[in-house]
């Protein structure tokens, strides 16, 4: 099989911190934890519906636009990498 073209800890893990922490990540987070490897494979389709929305609404992540969006080229590698059986 062909390296993949994007992985968890390499690519994934530093957008989810980025645009999802504190909130979601569990020393000082308040709800689902996306923190880990199998949390944001187990949510990516949650994940994906919610940084797609209108911003104007209520279920727009992240929430109120506390931290940055992901962008359309992050959703992008959001979306190869579910699609490539999301790799660690």
């Amino acid at each position: 099989m062909a390296n993949p073209a994007f992985t968890y800890e390499k690519d994934i893990a530093p957008m989810m911190l980025a645009s999802c922490s504190p909130c979601h990540f569990p020393e000082s987070g308040k709800v689902k934890p996306l923190d880990t490897y199998e949390a944001t494979a187990k949510n990516i389709d949650d994940i994906l519906s919610r940084v797609q929305l209108p911003i104007d609404h209520e279920g727009y992540m992240p929430f109120k636009s506390k931290k940055p969006a992901f962008t359309d080229r992050q959703i992008a590698v959001l979306k190869k990498w579910q699609s490539e059986k999301m790799p660690k």
